[in-house]
């Protein structure tokens, strides 16, 4: 099933991110690569954890289930529309995100531009609800 973004799309400044395809030479990141990613990209190394170097996580805390589950819902819409899908964990008020590459059994740029698109996302959703 294919999914239109736009018809999901929270805000109209927010682009879906351009992901990498993969070859049979796709190799994981090795440690330096992440660490330059997440400069390149401006992530935050205080709210996103790279565990054995083979995943990176964070958790955010929503206003309110509904903001929570919206988030998690066009996450969902726009990881599909990339074919690139997280493991989410929700929960009221929690929700923890889990990026990895199956197919290089380990980090991929994938990983951290649609981690970058996520920090966006629930940063525009957040803007979003407070107004």
């Amino acid at each position: 099933m294919s999914v239109d973004p736009n018809l999901y799309s929270p805000f109209p400044g927010l682009q879906l991110p351009k992901l990498k395809s993969y070859s049979k030479n796709s190799k994981a990141l090795n440690v330096e690569e992440v660490e330059n990613l997440f400069h390149d990209l401006k992530l935050s190394r205080h709210a996103w954890r790279v565990v054995d170097n083979l995943e990176i996580c964070r958790s955010y805390s929503p206003s309110d289930y509904l903001s929570g589950l919206g988030f998690v819902q066009y996450l969902a819409v726009a990881a599909e529309h990339c074919d690139h899908h997280p493991e989410i964990h929700f929960s009221f008020r929690q929700i923890e995100i889990r990026w990895h590459t199956h197919f290089v059994k380990g980090l991929h740029f994938n990983d951290l531009v649609m981690a970058k698109y996520s920090d966006e996302l629930f940063a525009a959703l957040s803007e979003g609800s407070s107004t």
